[in-house]
Order: C-alpha cells, then sequence, then structure tokens
C-alpha cells in the first residue's frame, strides 16, 4: 500500500510540474514557439538568433511585439535578425567592436578588420573590402539591405529606444543600439548617393562629383543635403557612444570607435566641401528630432 501510495505521489507530482509551463524542469520538451508565453518566446528568438535562423527569430519577437509593442529586448533582437536575414550582420560587429573597446584593447592586431568604417562595413557584410565605401557584396543585396535598413530605424523600431518611447529595459544610451543606428545611418546615406549617380563615396572618406554634373544643380544638393542628415545623425550617436564610454579620458588612446567617427567627420566634411550648397549643421541629430523616416 505504501509503494502504491508513493507511485501515485509521484505521479502526482509529475503531472503538476509537467502543467508549469515554462521554467519546469520539462521546458527543454516544447516546440519551439508552441509557447506563446513572452518568456518562452524570447528564449525560443534567442536560440534562433544563436543559430543564425533569422527568420525564425525574427517570427518569434514579432509575436512578442504584437501584444507588447513596447518589448525593447524583443525590438533589438528583432531588428538584429533582421539586418543579419539581409545581408548585414551588424548585431555581430557591434558586440565584438564594443566588447574589444571594453576590455582596452586598442587599434592593433585582429581589431584591424574593423577598426576604420569602410572595413567595419565590410566586415558586416561578410565582404572583402573594395575602392568604394560600399563593397560589391552589399551593393548586390542592396534592395534587401536597404529595406531592412529602412525598417529598423522606423518609429516603432530602433527610434522607439532611443526617444524613450519603450519599456526602458533597453535605455535610449545602449551603446548597441547607437552603434547599430550609426552604420545604419551611413548605409542609408550611402545608398542615396549611390542612387543619385550624382556623387560617389570611396573607402578613404573622399566625395567625388560626378563630371558633367554642376555642384550647383538641386538635385545635386537635394541628394547632398539628404545624405549629410544621415551622417551627421550616424556622427552624433557615435559621438554619445564616445563619451558614454569615457572613450576620451586617456588622450593617448587610438579607439575604435573613435577612430570610425572620425571617419564618418571626415565624410561629412568632405561632402560639403564637394557640394557647398549643403545647409546640414554637424552638431544635430536629425534622426533623434525627426522623422526623416
Amino acid at each position: 500500500m505504501k509503494r502504491q501510495l508513493s507511485i501515485l505521489m509521484l505521479g502526482g507530482l509529475l503531472f503538476v510540474t509537467c502543467g508549469c509551463g515554462q521554467g519546469n524542469i520539462f521546458s527543454f520538451a516544447h516546440s519551439p514557439g508552441s509557447n506563446s508565453s513572452t518568456t518562452a518566446l524570447s528564449s525560443d528568438a534567442s536560440q534562433a538568433l544563436q543559430n543564425k535562423d533569422w527568420p525564425k527569430a525574427m517570427k518569434y519577437y514579432q509575436q512578442i511585439l504584437n501584444t507588447s509593442p513596447g518589448n525593447t529586448q524583443a525590438i533589438y533582437g528583432y531588428c538584429s535578425a533582421e539586418l543579419a536575414s539581409s545581408g548585414m550582420d551588424i548585431a555581430s560587429l557591434v558586440s565584438n567592436l564594443v566588447g574589444q573597446q571594453n576590455n582596452g584593447s586598442n587599434n592593433s592586431g585582429n581589431n584591424s578588420a574593423y577598426n576604420r568604417l569602410s572595413s567595419a562595413l565590410a566586415y558586416a557584410a561578410h565582404a572583402f573590402a573594395s575602392s568604394n565605401l560600399l563593397p560589391q557584396t552589399i551593393i548586390s543585396n542592396k534592395l534587401a539591405i536597404e529595406n531592412a535598413v529602412d525598417d529598423v530605424l522606423g518609429s516603432g523600431h530602433l527610434l522607439k529606444i532611443i526617444q524613450g518611447k519603450g519599456d526602458g529595459t533597453i535605455a535610449p544610451d545602449n551603446v548597441d543600439v547607437n552603434v547599430n543606428i550609426a552604420f545604419c545611418l551611413v548605409l542609408k546615406a550611402a545608398f542615396r548617393v549611390y542612387d543619385s549617380k550624382f556623387i560617389t563615396f570611396d573607402d578613404n572618406y573622399n566625395v567625388t562629383v560626378t563630371a558633367g554634373t554642376k555642384v550647383t544643380d538641386q538635385p545635386v544638393i537635394d541628394v547632398a543635403n539628404a545624405s549629410g542628415k544621415d551622417i551627421a545623425s550616424a556622427y552624433q550617436r557615435l559621438l554619445a557612444v564616445y563619451n558614454k564610454l569615457n572613450l576620451g579620458k586617456n588622450s593617448n588612446s587610438n579607439s575604435m570607435i573613435g577612430n570610425i567617427n572620425g571617419d564618418v567627420k571626415d565624410l561629412f566634411d568632405r561632402l560639403n566641401t564637394a557640394v557647398p550648397g549643403t545647409d546640414v549643421d554637424s552638431g544635430t541629430d536629425y534622426y533623434y528630432f525627426s522623422g526623416i523616416f
């Protein structure tokens, strides 16, 4: 009788435990996406990211956002997966970049793979650097990358985080988010320039106006102004990161983020010089303040 009672109690315990849902010792057995709780979906999405299964990660994060649109972790996860799915693994670049910076690494050794703006963009695209700011791999995936960039920079995604309109789990001054935004803004500017055929950006951040094009032509000025706003905002986002990480405390430091931000500033200054009719201030964060998106 005692043995039968013990078996019954054990059976009851197993039943109760299995019915507890997320967090029980049998949680490994659930099918990804089958549990609609935020905790379960977040776990499934994180696993999908780790497996580089970008569509599944996006699906799970979107399920969270459908019921909790202000969930900043889901917003950031969705954006990371969408960019990676398009061919730009900016999240991995940022993770390595910030990780090396936090470890006190300088601009040497293995860090050379992504210690400047052009090499960082190539690194994120798993591409070889080229004489153009945008490697051929990025150009080949231009439509997908451009659509992803426009989406993640929108008011429902990264802009929501930095404007403090999310749940606050990820702060507006979060380093990873702001570096992601900066790279996306540079891509947006470079794509606009590429489409215009009026101007070119090379990997040394030189700006060239196409032969036969007058810099006083309004279409050229319009492209320069619009691209200049993106670049100025990218500069401001990276500058905020630079200050947050106190990278200027050592005058002899050779910060990777500082180098990349210097390249962004060079790109901005050279664009303004090449097209003198532009009216953009490098001290303004146009992305944050407005809805150019």
